[in-house]
């Protein structure tokens, strides 16, 4: 039997009429997912080519050609054998914020924003935290554990405001040893919780075991055009890739409800991170002048 938040067979065109059973169910889980709901989403279709483009060029440096419909998993395992790390520049371009194009036409689709707000409220004001994009690159090599999270909320590593929603795509084929997403529908209800940080001075929820202790622990194997929407305080934790030739990519976007009243508090102020980021001398240093 299907969980109550896992509903399938929907199209962008079911978002609206299908709103009350979605709002009942992120409200009761803190999490809804629609199977392949973007599978034949041009922003989605066209987001995917242009990640793979990039890859493309990436690869290219090294003498390797690259499918028009190669799985960016795939494209990823490559990468790690020539380049391990020159993948940090595509990833770049999806994180902090995401600087394309496509992606952010679906990010701000009609049925999209309509998600959010069955999520968030029909008079929340929508913003989304400086931070809130992600495109993740999870390689395999015990290497790359470093970046998967302890059991942890969202919201610590973002701000502007408690009340707000996450939105997960998968990029990429699922296997079960590349890794995934561990989840605790209904620690949403908990509200904020206390946290420190780790060796890896990552995020992690105090007490995680004691305080999810009763709630059910769930996992889900995102396929391509999957799409999942989840409250940015319940409780979940990245699963490492253990695999020895697997990859897995994954989209994150979040938005945030301005109208909460510890949002407020702090005048709305999202949590900001150091990117790289290249100067006109240093691209340039024969055309630069003093």
């Amino acid at each position: 039997m299907r969980a109550e938040w896992i509903l399938e067979g929907l199209t962008p065109a079911d978002i609206a009429p299908r709103g009350p059973e979605i709002a009942a169910a992120y409200a009761a889980h803190g999490m809804v997912v629609f199977p392949g709901l973007l599978t034949h989403d041009p922003h989605f279709r066209r987001y995917l080519a242009d990640i793979r483009y990039l890859l493309g060029r990436v690869l290219a440096r090294c003498g390797q050609d690259v499918a028009p419909d190669e799985d960016l998993g795939d494209l990823v395992v490559r990468l790690k054998a020539v380049a391990p790390l020159a993948g940090r520049a595509v990833a770049d371009l999806g994180t902090q914020p995401n600087k394309f194009v496509s992606a952010n036409q679906l990010k701000y689709a009609d049925f999209v924003v309509r998600l959010v707000r069955l999520a968030l409220g029909e008079d929340a004001v929508l913003a989304t935290p400086q931070a809130g994009d992600s495109l993740y690159f999870f390689m395999p090599g015990e290497y790359f554990h470093r970046y998967n999270l302890p059991v942890h909320q969202d919201y610590p590593y973002l701000m502007q405001s408690p009340r707000q929603t996450t939105l997960y795509l998968g990029l990429s084929k699922p296997y079960d040893d590349a890794g995934g997403l561990e989840v605790w529908p209904g620690s949403q209800k908990l509200g904020v919780l206390a946290c420190d940080k780790n060796e890896n001075d990552h995020y992690r929820v105090l007490d995680a075991e004691q305080r999810l202790a009763g709630l059910p622990c769930e996992r889900y194997r995102w396929q391509v055009g999957d799409l999942g929407l989840f409250d940015s305080l319940m409780c979940h934790r990245s699963i490492p890739n253990t695999s020895a030739d697997h990859g897995r990519v994954v989209q994150i976007m979040r938005y945030s409800d301005l109208t909460d009243a510890d949002s407020e508090r702090y005048d709305w102020a999202s949590r900001v991170y150091p990117r790289r980021g290249v100067t006109f001398e240093e691209a340039h240093p024969a055309l630069a002048r003093s």
